[in-house]
């Protein structure tokens, strides 16, 4: 148990430390930093009533750290889909995007 506990919090802290130092180098600087997350899917039951079965690894730590919140997604055939989720200052709304040779462009059918 003693050796679980502290290799997570050795973990956290590491989150940790790189999100301050994201954050204090877009404040010194003025620019936007992305952090990412990945997620896994939620196999227990509870997963059948919460609609999506997907959860995120990086905890409260990841979750505290973000002001925005996006969930990018693969839509069909090249679409992408970008989720807002959570935010304070815009509303939850999906954006269809493609990837190109071009960089990231509008979606067309």
């Amino acid at each position: 148990f003693f050796f679980s506990s502290r290799r997570r919090h050795t973990r956290c802290s590491g989150v940790s430390w790189a999100r301050r130092c994201v954050q204090e180098t877009g404040y010194q600087r003025r620019v936007h930093g992305v952090i990412t997350n990945q997620v896994m899917s939620q196999v227990d039951g509870t997963a059948l009533f919460a609609g999506d079965a997907k959860k995120p690894i990086g905890g409260n730590i990841m979750a505290h750290a973000s002001t925005t919140r996006l969930y990018l997604r693969k839509g069909r055939g090249e679409s992408r889909i970008c989720k807002i989720y959570d935010s304070p200052s815009l509303p939850e709304s999906e954006a269809t995007y493609a990837i190109g040779k071009g960089g990231i462009q509008d979606f067309n059918d």
